[in-house]
């Protein structure tokens, strides 16, 4: 991820929400391709954010292109369209589970 390059995140109860949403209203989602993500960051907001639910420094490297572009990451992320239910935000998400951040975390 480029610093300055916007990528849309979801978490998986958001997931979880709009499949329940959708096999639940299956007449009103008939037929319809869905694509969702939620808060779309730079890599230096995701920075700032990581530390201060950890608690503590952590240090962020970048992807190889190579890797995005394998991935087809800039792609997926440009294509993403409205969704169901809303989105949880990214730093309520690592707010939420700031006990789960144990041990070392690379991205």
């Amino acid at each position: 991820m480029h610093p300055d390059q916007a990528v849309q995140f979801i978490a998986v109860r958001d997931v979880g929400r709009n499949f329940a949403a959708v096999f639940g209203s299956s007449d009103r989602y008939a037929g319809r391709t869905m694509e969702i993500a939620g808060d779309a960051l730079t890599g230096k907001a995701v920075a700032e954010h990581l530390p201060q639910a950890a608690g503590r420094a952590i240090s962020c490297s970048r992807l190889p292109t190579t890797v995005l572009a394998r991935e087809g990451v800039p792609q997926q992320a440009a294509a993403v369209g409205a969704q169901p239910h809303a989105t949880t935000r990214f730093g309520s998400k690592l707010r939420n589970h700031r006990g789960a951040m144990v041990g070392p975390l690379t991205c």
